[in-house]
């Protein structure tokens, strides 16, 4: 049982980095192909398969005292309980729960956590369980991490990961495209004692449609007796109670989805109000915002229309500084805007990449603070003011030979959106060269300027 802490650069074309880097701007991990992670023995050995450089900060091993698996009678016991039940049923169901808070009392009371206590009716700390072990329960996330890992980066470069969650993985690869003869699935399958597989096929179908990471409903079902024809995963949201169609439902809101669109969500009255006010456990009505844009845990790449909305593949990020302020401009983004088409793919993108490119000049200026700032109209909105301004004092290699209404219309001609004002507006700036982001909306403009303007130097407009 190994642990360590580690600084980690995975090769440019690894698709699937499996070190997990802790996310400071939303809970949950993110796989970065560089950066520091505390990570344990099977998510390094995975690495190290994949080619990663590692260098080890601080390392910690605990050797097993013996070969004897201390959970395995508890385990076996919750099996024969499940094996006495149907499947779905309520003491199946509640097997598998008392199953599953073996986990969970594990890593109780290792973080900080406060919960309502039923006795002395107060908030407390939880405290530890009587077989709390931080260890123990970072080795099970680690050797289920690595696992999974192991199992996505062996599916064919062919094949399509739509997600991958805890213990899932939704792809159009086939079973016997699925390798599971790596040394860590071989590990875990050793540890399967009753002769079962390590995976099963859960659902079918013909077209998903992926909403976000734990989002995913139903275009096209499956055709298979055997199997579930249909996979739903509402992603927070509660269909009204009244609805017949549950996946139609979340299918039809996720494509006519608006930019702060309030939904309903029914949670259960909480246990400090079932005992403080001596409340029924009813389902209450609240009123949310919908969240079923892309969380962009991953770069998206590749953009193209599949029907009437924009999908695409993805990539990991580079680093998680850079996952997080992606993670902190589409935040704000999103409040007026959704991605739906392409043209909405084009415009976030150019967000987002004007902001980091400027991000990357801040050093250029005294304490950091650009002297020009992105507008709702993106980079294009900073090209068209630094070339006024530039235009105005006669830099960047033009001269002035236009009245302002003149050029108004000339550079409206071209695709800018400048007034008459905007034009005489311009000589009021100081021209910065090398401060305009190159993006997919700025070069051509840049072309068609250059065109109109022979004489431009354009080595003065973009940030290298």
């Amino acid at each position: 049982m190994g642990f360590a802490l580690v600084r980690f650069k995975f090769p440019a074309k690894t698709k699937y980095p499996c070190l997990p880097v802790d996310s400071a701007c939303r809970d949950g991990l993110n796989f970065p192909l560089e950066g520091e992670s505390f990570c344990t023995a099977p998510e390094l050995a995975l690495a190290k398969k994949l080619g990663a450089e590692i260098t080890i900060e601080r390392g910690v091993i605990y050797p097993w005292k013996s070969e004897e698996r201390i959970f395995k009678p508890f385990v076996q016991k919750i099996r024969e309980l499940r094996k006495q039940s149907e499947k779905g049923s309520f003491s199946n169901q509640y097997a598998k729960l008392l199953g599953n808070s073996l986990y969970g009392k594990t890593g109780q009371g290792v973080k900080e956590k406060r919960v309502f206590d039923t006795q002395g009716l107060q908030t407390v700390k939880v405290p530890e369980s009587r077989v709390t072990n931080a260890a123990m329960a970072a080795y099970v996330t680690g050797f289920i991490r690595a696992v999974m890992g192991e199992i996505v980066c062996g599916i064919p470069k062919h094949r399509l990961i739509v997600n991958c969650v805890t213990d899932g993985i939704l792809t159009n690869a086939r079973e016997d495209e699925i390798d599971l003869s790596g040394e860590l699935c071989q590990r875990f399958q050793s540890l399967i004692d009753d002769g079962g597989k390590m995976f099963e096929i859960k659902h079918e179908v013909k077209q998903a449609l992926s909403i976000r990471t734990r989002g995913v409903a139903t275009l096209i079902p499956g055709d298979n007796p055997l199997i579930k024809s249909e996979i739903l995963a509402k992603a927070g949201v509660a269909p009204p109670s009244d609805c017949e169609d549950k996946n139609k439902y979340i299918v039809d809101l996720y494509y006519n989805r608006a930019p702060g669109q309030k939904v309903m969500t029914h949670p259960f009255v909480s246990i400090r109000d079932q005992y403080i006010k001596a409340r029924d456990v009813v389902r209450l009505d609240r009123e949310i915002t919908l969240n079923y844009e892309y969380d962009f845990k991953r770069r998206p790449v590749n953009p193209r229309m599949v029907g009437s909305h924009v999908a695409f593949d993805t990539a990991p990020w580079d680093t998680i500084e850079t996952a997080g302020k992606v993670h902190e401009l589409f935040s704000s983004w999103n409040e007026r805007h959704c991605i739906k088409t392409l043209e909405d793919f084009d415009v976030w993108e150019d967000y987002y990449q004007s902001h980091l490119a400027l991000d990357k000049a801040r050093d250029r200026f005294p304490n950091g603070r650009l002297p020009i700032q992105i507008t709702v109209e993106g980079s294009i909105g900073v090209l068209k003011r630094l070339f006024l301004r530039a235009y105005n004092n006669s830099s960047w290699g033009v001269s002035r030979t236009f009245t302002y209404k003149e050029l108004a219309k000339l550079m409206n001609h071209i695709g800018f959106n400048v007034t008459d004002h905007d034009a005489k507006n311009g000589n009021k700036g100081v021209v910065y060269d090398n401060l305009v982001p190159s993006t997919k909306l700025t070069k051509p403009l840049v072309k068609k300027l250059k065109k109109a303007f022979p004489e431009l130097d354009t080595t003065k407009i973009f940030i290298p």
